[in-house]
């Protein structure tokens, strides 16, 4: 070993390498979204493609490793000392084709091939910087150079006749082969020094792959089309599960399901084909080029029929129960239909009550008094109603000074003294910017780091909806830059037992009316009209990604009857979406408002 040459020592920097020289990656563990806690960390994949999800947990594992490896080994030349070199220059050829694997990702439809693209550019600029410290080397790689001129003309040459005959794949493997063995020479080179070798090669290369990925992208749209259409299979089960729970019900058998239990499993059913949706008109964003508008037209579409079949299978439940249920039981039933229906209200931005208005009105008929006892309780809980909501509003209004909007929270501008941006890549901007964008435009890990001055901040967050009676917590509805992730499980026992009093509502006397309902239902679900907290925590995630991986269950974030919303700025691969999770300081319910301790 050279006297001035020594080797530094880099926790595993040895098996890392190994695993690079062999063609092969170490085994990571998932990863997460990256978040104001644990801001190293990549986007998460949407793996419509197989194989894409292993390829990008692998790909930010090693980035990590290499740009700490990076930052440790300048400093130790700093101090006096100098770097093995050769291994060095073998990884600089790596860092670029792991650059042409986040583009080929981005093929595959994945916004974290983009981040990945983004911060493999930033390494490999990293790693040029340790040319002006090797100058003993270049004359001898200029020399290698030089010497495979002629190998690199005749390589380039049956490239671009392979090209020419359609054999992309065999004309860039060709040429990533030998552009590899040069980017080794190039690692030891200035910009001025490299960039006749470099230009000769890289131009027809990235041609070539630029060519390929095109056709991958192709490839891959047909795969992606056959999951995008999966959801007909939700809107079908839709289709068969209403119809099985109305023929349930008009059976004469104890065992048929009741009223309200069928309506919330019609819902469920409804929720289940919302959200297969959704993730199609996402998928369906990131393969086709079109304005997102018009792609989602169709699927807008799709939700409306849905809405179609769901509020018509409602409508036969209730006229199922005018036929077969004992008149008797209806003081009963009836406010247990009411509150399942406003349940169901809740989720949708259309108006449900006036479309079933008709078949409740034929059901309450049945009583010889139900209709009366409905419109005298109407009556007697409107003036109640009224000054609840309007003291609830009120409320809202004054909490509005302290808890500004969660949408104008992240539109607006911060000025920041510090970064999680490595030093090594220049000063971050300290000027007043929204720390929040809508667009990931920069490493998604440094924009999510950055946030943490929103952290403890007052917000307001409107439309929490619980995933389901008994789920734990609740989502609030998304907007284009954000959705709330919430508890479920706020003490309200003594404001409800006062809403109880107003409405007239005790153990033998449920909610007649729709409003009233409505009341009781969202107290019990904790479907507020607000939430106002401080943040907890700020996790950012690729809005297509998002909507892409949608489980059934958090259908809740986008309501029934429309498409998710999104930035209009950026591209599909590049639109961001915040997840905020916030510790509730009071809630605000459509007839109260309370004030947690």
């Amino acid at each position: 070993m050279p006297r001035n040459r020594v080797r530094i020592s880099i926790p595993n920097c040895g098996s890392v390498l190994l695993f690079i020289l062999m063609g092969i990656h170490p085994i990571a563990d998932a990863i997460a979204d990256p978040n104001t806690t644990d801001y190293r960390s990549g986007l998460n994949a949407q793996g419509t493609i197989d194989g894409a999800k292993n390829q990008i947990e692998r790909m930010y594992a090693t980035c990590f490793e290499w740009e700490t490896l990076a930052i440790d080994s300048l400093a130790q030349i700093d101090n006096g000392g100098t770097i093995a070199h050769q291994k060095f220059s073998r990884l600089y050829a790596e860092i670029y084709r792991s650059i042409w694997h986040a583009k080929h990702l981005q093929a595959m439809g994945e916004p974290a091939g983009l981040d990945l693209e983004r911060r493999y550019i930033l390494l490999r600029n990293l790693y040029g910087s340790f040319a002006a410290k090797l100058g003993e080397f270049q004359a001898k790689e200029i020399g290698k150079l030089r010497a495979a001129d002629e190998k690199r003309k005749k390589v380039i040459a049956q490239a671009l006749q392979l090209a020419a005959n359609g054999k992309l794949a065999a004309a860039e493997r060709g040429l990533q082969t030998l552009r590899l063995q040069q980017l080794q020479s190039v690692f030891y080179l200035t910009h001025s020094q490299s960039k006749t070798f470099e230009n000769e090669l890289a131009l027809p290369h990235n041609q070539v792959l630029q060519q390929l990925n095109a056709q991958r992208q192709q490839q891959y749209r047909q795969q992606a089309a056959a999951k995008i259409a999966s959801y007909q299979t939700a809107i079908t089960a839709l289709e068969n599960g209403c119809q099985q729970i109305i023929a349930e019900l008009g059976r004469s058998t104890g065992n048929r399901p009741d009223g309200p239990g069928a309506i919330a499993s019609i819902e469920t059913l409804w929720g289940n084909a919302s959200a297969a949706i959704d993730r199609a008109v996402a998928l369906s964003w990131l393969f086709d080029d079109g304005p997102p508008q018009a792609i989602a037209a169709p699927f807008q579409n799709e939700l409306q029929r849905c809405q179609s079949i769901a509020v018509g299978a409602i409508e036969q439940v209730l006229e199922s129960l005018a036929q077969s249920v004992d008149p008797q039981q209806l003081p009963t039933l009836y406010p247990q239909l009411l509150k399942a229906l406003t349940v169901v209200d809740r989720r949708v931005t259309s108006d449900l009550g006036p479309k079933l208005e008709p078949s409740l009105q034929q059901l309450a008929a049945k009583h010889p008094d139900l209709v009366a006892q409905s419109q005298r309780y109407s009556a007697a809980v409107s003036q109640p109603i009224r000054w609840m909501h309007r003291y609830s509003e009120q409320q809202i209004q004054h909490a509005n000074r302290d808890y500004p909007d969660a949408s104008a929270l992240l539109n607006r501008k911060f000025a920041s003294d510090t970064s999680v941006r490595p030093a090594v890549y220049g000063p971050a901007s300290r000027s007043e910017r929204v720390l929040t964008p809508g667009v990931i435009s920069q490493p998604a890990g440094w924009i999510a780091g950055d946030a943490k001055p929103l952290i403890g901040m007052k917000v307001k967050l409107e439309h929490s909806l619980r995933l389901s009676p008994t789920a734990t917590i609740s989502l609030t509805r998304q907007d284009r830059r954000h959705y709330g992730n919430l508890p479920a499980d706020v003490p309200l026992a003594k404001f409800i037992d006062e809403l109880d009093h107003n409405l007239l509502i005790d153990e033998s006397h449920e909610p007649l009316s729709w409003s009233a309902a409505d009341a009781k239902s969202a107290a019990e679900m904790q479907d507020f009209r607000a939430v106002g907290g401080r943040i907890v925590q700020l996790t950012l995630e690729s809005a297509m990604t998002r909507f892409a991986t949608l489980p059934d269950a958090a259908h809740v974030m986008i309501p029934l009857d429309r498409v998710p919303e999104i930035e209009d700025q950026g591209k599909p691969l590049e639109k961001a979406i915040w997840r905020i999770q916030a510790k509730p300081d009071w809630v605000a319910h459509s007839l109260f408002f309370a004030k947690l301790e």
